[in-house]
């Protein structure tokens, strides 16, 4: 066995014994052992410890593979089964020290220094309950503790294996598996905020009951999530040529009147819905209204449209025909208009079926009609936008209150992401206090609408508020920009970061107190009203934060490509570079302060009236530093990184509150890892994942001259 390749089996065992440990020992297994994933099968704490045994067996898996391949070599040797000894050997080791833990925790009581080495932990790694006989036949080593011991330390050399084995595997293999058992995981994972949103109306119960069992899936459903996951997965790549034919058959073959009386139908829909959904009741209307009488057979179908009519008829809030409806009028034009549209794609399918046959019967003709590439690039984007509006606006309907509640959170902070990304990711420069704004936005909102008479509220409506309260908190960009001009980097973070404790400690004391509250705050804030819609609950609210998020990401959009987002562009790169090419620094560091802290303005606003009071201790520094955080994730400098920050830092940590203990610790490895593995995000702009990629070749160039170096002063040498 080759010495170098025993090392690094030695020392990936040795990281990951320490990675198990850790786990255990921080009470993580614990804990989420008390959470199942496939109920009566494998719990969330045999989930980490699973995924720390692949992760080893991959790992080392690949540090054999960079062994056999160097960087200066040309030459590429695939890794053979026989290297999985390696990745065996790390997971024996990873399984030793779990054995040895478990002794530990049988013959001495460690709890008063380490609290989370309890008699649970000692049963979790026992492996006896919660896993299905089935499971444990693999490993029939019976009853006990040393019978445990034998268990864990065979379990992670399998485990060890099947990391390995994953790493040899075809990546177009590989990757559908990985995300069919991820999508298990997330889902078990997310199974009351499953239950919540499946138990809308328009779901079925048997579909809910197919999926999960418990507080976890249900084996079947497990199954069918991992096939799922990995045959769309797997067909991935497919889909944008299917899309592409699909649209170009459509666009081809139905005449232009049936297409646009097809989309005018479906927008009308939709608008009304929403009007529906915002000014009626929070709960959708049927698609068509019910006749039950049909089912039970005491009414024949050709007396169901009577009934309907007088359903529509009826009184406001009356029950005719087994229709209920508090506005009569409104149900019968959607579900005239959703009638309409009905028969219109039942006439298309027709039609296209009927234009394929005489199309097919032609010889010589192509059977696949093709449009100009402009129709066709046009129809796509036509049909890709309707399908997300569709969306959209359909999401707080379908999954039920808390979800939107969580959607809400991930609006605000993707406003406040925006702002700042025009001030660190375009301007490049470094703000920690950016959460002043924040809470500028929302105090003067609360100030000119409240009617709490301690702060003397000026009692104007929200809509007459916000653009006094924009003005207001771009003016205090602009005094926050103006000491900081000559300032960059690590100075202007500390600075900035002072400017955000001021303003919350500004808030906090007695000076103040008259205008802002002091440490109660300023309360009886109104709700939004627009016409006689009124914004109250996080299913209404969803929509303000969704018109928000367009028209900031909208905003910010135009200014990336105008000519001011360049100068921002000159000065993030070199601003002493830009200063000398004629880029008035100054005015565009103030500038970039400003709007920054306009965006950040309205995102406040709306925290205000969605909480109805606001108190200082909402304003800590940790909010610029998950504002900051998101674009990390995302990407700096990238718009849509910064929609999918939001929700990877603040969406994904609300949905899993039942382990908020571990919040921050998930948090910081969380970061830690993706410095490690893309730090250029998880959507990063094209310009600054060119930079990094530049640096990374650079790195390796250099590696490479090192390597060969050395290797010519050892034959010199020689």
């Amino acid at each position: 066995m080759d010495n170098t390749k025993l090392k690094l089996g030695l020392r990936m065992g040795f990281f990951g014994a320490i990675v198990a440990l850790y786990l255990c020992l921080v009470g993580l297994i614990e804990t989420f052992g008390e959470r199942d994933i496939i109920t009566g099968v494998i719990s969330l704490g045999h989930i980490l410890l699973l995924l720390a045994g692949l992760m080893i067996g991959y790992l080392t898996m690949r540090q054999v593979d960079q062994h056999i391949n160097p960087l200066h070599e040309a030459e590429r040797k695939a890794p053979g089964l026989g290297d999985t000894a390696h990745s065996i050997m790390a997971g024996i080791i990873t399984g030793l020290a779990l054995g040895l833990l478990m002794l530990v925790l049988d013959r001495l009581n460690i709890r008063d220094v380490l609290v989370s080495a309890s008699p649970k932990l000692l049963e979790l790694l026992l492996l006896e309950n919660g896993i299905t006989p089935a499971v444990l036949s693999l490993l029939p080593f019976g009853q006990g503790l040393a019978a445990g011991v034998l268990r864990i330390v065979v379990l992670g050399a399998v485990l060890g294996l099947a990391g390995g084995a994953l790493y040899l595997l075809p990546a177009s293999v590989r990757r559908p598996l990985i995300f069919g058992i991820g999508m298990v995981a997330l889902l078990g994972l997310l199974s009351d905020l499953m239950r919540i949103a499946l138990d809308q109306p328009g779901w079925s119960e048997s579909f809910y009951k197919l999926l999960y069992t418990g507080r976890g899936l249900s084996s079947q459903g497990a199954g069918i999530t991992v096939v799922a996951t990995a045959a769309i997965t797997a067909f991935w790549s497919y889909i944008p040529d299917f899309y592409a034919r699909v649209i170009s058959i459509l666009t081809a073959w139905l005449p232009p009147w049936l297409r646009t009386t097809l989309a005018a139908l479906l927008s009308i829909s939709l608008l009304l819905r929403l009007a529906w959904f915002l000014g009626i009741e929070t709960a959708y209307p049927p698609t068509l209204p019910a006749c039950p009488g049909v089912t039970t057979g005491d009414i024949n179908l050709a007396q169901c449209p009577g009934l309907i009519l007088e359903g529509f008829t009826a009184p406001q809030g009356s029950t005719e025909g087994g229709l209920t409806s508090s506005a009569p009028i409104v149900s019968a034009a959607i579900t005239l208009a959703e009638s309409l549209m009905f028969l219109g794609i039942a006439a298309s399918i027709v039609l296209l079926l009927l234009r394929a046959v005489q199309q097919a019967s032609r010889a010589g003709k192509q059977q696949w009609p093709a449009p100009p590439p402009e129709t066709l690039e046009r129809a796509k984007r036509v049909v890709a936008l309707y399908l997300g509006v569709a969306a959209l606006l359909f999401v707080p309907g379908v999954v039920g209150v808390y979800p939107s509640e969580v959607l809400v959170m991930v609006g605000l902070y993707v406003v406040m992401g925006l702002g700042i990304n025009i001030v660190v990711g375009m301007a490049g420069l470094l703000d920690l206090g950016y959460v002043a704004f924040f809470a500028v936005g929302a105090y003067s909102t609360a100030l000119l609408t409240t009617v709490d008479a301690s702060v003397g509220g000026a009692q104007m409506s929200f809509w007459g508020a916000l653009p006094l309260v924009v003005a207001i908190t771009a003016i205090a960009g602009l005094m926050v920009g103006a000491p900081v001009l000559r300032m960059r980097g690590d100075y202007l973070a500390i600075v900035t970061l002072g400017f955000g404790e001021i303003a919350r400690i500004l808030a906090l004391s007695d000076w103040f107190k008259p205008w802002l509250g002091g440490a109660q705050g300023i309360i009886k804030i109104p709700d939004i009203h627009l016409g006689g819609i009124e914004f109250v609950g996080p299913q209404k609210l969803y929509y303000l934060i969704l018109v928000s998020c367009l028209i900031a990401y909208f905003i910010t959009a135009r200014l990336k490509g105008s000519r001011v987002g360049r100068a921002w562009g000159a000065m993030r790169e070199d601003e002493q570079v830009a200063d000398v090419m004629g880029v008035n620094t100054t005015a565009y560091k103030l500038l970039a302060f400003a709007m920054g802290a306009l965006i950040a303005s309205v995102s406040g606003a709306i925290f205000a009236a969605k909480l109805g009071t606001i108190y200082p201790h909402s304003f800590k520094v940790e909010v610029s530093i998950t504002a900051l955080g998101l674009l990390i994730v995302g990407g700096i400098g990238s718009l849509p990184g910064v929609v999918v920050g939001a929700f990877a830092l603040v969406g994904l940590p609300e949905l899993l509150r039942e382990f908020s203990e571990y919040r921050m610790l998930i948090y910081g490895a969380a970061m830690v890892i993706m410095m490690l593995v893309r730090p250029q995000g998880l959507l990063p702009s094209a310009g600054r994942g060119r930079e990094l990629q530049g640096e990374e070749l650079g790195q390796d160039d250099w590696m490479r001259m090192a390597a060969e170096a050395e290797a010519a002063g050892s034959d010199s040498a020689a």
